[in-house]
């Protein structure tokens, strides 16, 4: 394609395209199998080995997914783990003590009823506080065991 070509398709599409890209641009071609912080290992390496590049075209098997400017590469995510070897932070979730798939056999429904013996009300909750104790118009109601 001609300077001439792309030059009419640069105005024809002006409205869809960022006009500050450089003019030699830099492509990162990753796999769909990689992760977010493979691909953030990744973009990093190529700021820090080519400091004069300052956005680079982020392609997941071939298809253009998106830019990243040298600030997003390196932006701190918080302290939810570490790769170990560099120390550099990883995505927000790793290791951050997340629950595990599947449901918990610790919780029990705690089943409140008024202290009244004409009165049949009850209450259901997950949790129990001593200072947000169900009420009823008899008074609090008190946990059945």
């Amino acid at each position: 394609m001609t300077d001439v070509c792309v030059a009419d398709l640069r105005s024809r599409y002006s409205t869809v395209l960022d006009q500050d890209v450089p003019g030699d641009l830099w492509v990162a071609d990753f796999d769909s199998g990689v992760d977010a912080t493979e691909m953030r290992h990744g973009l990093r390496g190529i700021f820090e080995a080519h400091r004069e590049v300052a956005r680079v075209l982020v392609r997941v098997d071939g298809h253009p997914i998106g830019f990243t400017e040298r600030d997003t590469a390196f932006r701190d995510l918080g302290h939810a783990g570490s790769d170990g070897a560099s120390g550099s932070t990883l995505d927000t979730g790793s290791s951050d003590g997340a629950t595990l798939p599947g449901h918990s056999g610790d919780y029990r429904l705690i089943t409140f009823v008024c202290g009244s013996a004409a009165c049949g009300t009850r209450e259901l909750r997950s949790y129990y506080d001593e200072r947000a104790v169900p009420d009823c118009p008899h008074g609090a109601m008190r946990v059945q065991l």
